[in-house]
């Protein structure tokens, strides 16, 4: 003050000497998604952002503050909740309690009650392994990771001061991809930046069809106050900035309509939050991967989690039919075929192998002899003379008007698979647990679709294989390998 008062140029960005105190928060009643602040300020000092220099150092707030906000919110019937920070990733440095974000995301994940958690905005820089271990580890994290690039030439970023490199960047995606296969991408990118060349444009283009984004968001560079990149030399001109922020634009909505276009037909969760902008006959909510999706239902769906069918794809959400007969809360299905069935070479037990109808993913499934037998005898066509036991189930189902509307593998707990097999009698819908080899082998003999969630193929590629009979850790740890790279077109129509 003393400086200012002086007539001196004084930037003092030490706005805070710790995080302010929250006042109790109150929700709206119905409320089911909120915001909550984890920390503020920033102090990486990109040379175009002028955040540091408004909002201050980073400061983190108590994480027993956090998780009574969230904990209150959830108990008012919440559903979803977002954590907030300009780098949540350095979230608790300097708290004497030690608490990192990672500890901080298994806490909150902890809560009863809680179905959906997400956070923003991420650093490629701090996003650690641990971090990104959690992408595979908490059930309430949503598969979304918001990763700003910015741009994807190493001399631009080291003139943004980002603190990585191209190859860096693409490094942790490829990681994120490993550890949550079904993770939905998106980030932010500017062009035209000072001194940005064709060049560099060019490889910001390449790398985003390498990254595979799902979804972005897009800016033309402009100076702000303050920040050292508003006095770098280079500045591209308007019209340049303009051309190549279309035809990034072009090339971000090919890739999000393609990423659409692979989700037509599967199930998902939704979390229905509002009347659709599109109609106001339609409800609107989002997808655990963030993709908005517009839909016809009851006005009580609202703040509700429902299950929709995914039948159209644009470029910025999706168009679905609410499934009112599923009992399954929270995953996505993916529709898959029954690729094959082999033998365990180590316990000479029969393998169902299912795929994805979009994808190479695939799922293994240990199975009993007789229900590997029933299941083959349909594939290749073989009829008995008497029928077995689920033929004769189809015989009574079709005798009785029962319609199988489809099978759902819905979970996979201490290396045991689960199902459902949904029912429809004159309107009336029935769902019933049953083992996947039976819901399968039922389902092959009366055409009807076979799902598997999303969290199933992910722990498949991390059942506990030393726990099947007869198989030892190290027959465990080979047989883990040929999973990993299992290859569904290496099995046939019937491999026994």
């Amino acid at each position: 003050m003393r400086q200012a008062a002086q007539g001196r140029r004084v930037v003092d960005i030490e706005l805070t000497r710790g995080f302010p105190a929250q006042p109790r928060r109150h929700w709206r009643p119905g409320a089911v998604k909120t915001l909550v602040t984890i920390m503020q300020g920033c102090d990486n000092f990109c040379t175009f952002c002028v955040v540091p220099y408004v909002r201050g150092r980073e400061y983190s707030r108590p994480s027993g503050e956090i998780v009574a906000e969230v904990a209150d919110f959830l108990a008012a019937g919440g559903k979803e909740v977002t954590l907030l920070g300009q780098n949540v990733n350095s979230y608790g440095r300097g708290l004497p309690e030690g608490v990192t974000f990672s500890e901080l995301l298994r806490r909150i994940d902890a809560l009863d009650g809680l179905a959906r958690l997400r956070f923003a905005t991420s650093h490629p820089r701090d996003l650690s392994p641990e971090l990104t271990a959690a992408f595979g580890k908490l059930p309430s994290l949503c598969e979304h990771q918001h990763l700003p690039v910015q741009s994807g030439s190493d001399r631009i970023l080291k003139a943004m001061n980002r603190g990585y490199t191209r190859r860096e960047y693409l490094q942790k995606v490829a990681e994120l991809r490993r550890v949550c296969p079904g993770i939905c991408l998106s980030t932010d990118i500017i062009v035209g930046f000072p001194g940005e060349t064709e060049a560099d444009f060019e490889q910001t283009l390449e790398l985003v069809e390498e990254a595979g984004f799902d979804q972005a968001f897009s800016f033309k560079y402009s100076p702000r106050p303050q920040t050292r990149a508003a006095a770098l030399p280079d500045r591209v001109p308007g019209e340049v900035q303009a051309e190549r922020l279309t035809r990034l634009q072009n090339l971000l909505n090919e890739l999000t309509l393609k990423a659409h276009q692979r989700l037509i037909g599967k199930i998902a969760e939704v979390l229905v939050d509002g009347i659709s902008k599109r109609s106001r006959e339609e409800l609107c909510g989002r997808l655990r991967t963030n993709q908005v999706v517009n839909f016809s239902g009851p006005r009580d769906s609202l703040g509700r989690l429902v299950m929709v069918k995914l039948t159209e794809a644009h470029p910025h959400s999706l168009k679905g039919t609410r499934v009112e007969d599923s009992s399954l809360s929270g995953i996505m299905l993916r529709q898959m075929t029954v690729s094959g069935l082999t033998i365990d070479p180590f316990t000479n037990s029969p393998i169902m192998i299912l795929k994805d109808v979009d994808s190479d993913k695939a799922v293994p499934i240990w199975i009993g002899l007789l229900e590997a037998t029933a299941i083959a005898s349909e594939l290749e066509n073989i009829k008995f003379s008497r029928p077995m036991t689920h033929d004769l189930l189809k015989i009574i189902m079709e005798t009785m008007a029962i319609q199988v509307t489809r099978v759902e593998v819905c979970d996979l707990r201490d290396n045991t698979y689960f199902a459902l097999i949904h029912l429809n009698r004159e309107g009336q819908e029935v769902t019933i647990d049953a083992r996947p080899s039976d819901a399968i082998a039922l389902a092959l003999r009366v055409k009807a679709p076979i799902y598997v969630a999303e969290v199933v193929i992910q722990k498949a590629r991390r059942v506990d294989l030393s726990a099947k009979e007869a198989i030892t850790t190290e027959d465990a740890k080979k047989w883990t390998e040929i999973l990993e790279g299992l290859d569904p077109d290496d099995f046939g129509k019937y491999k026994m």
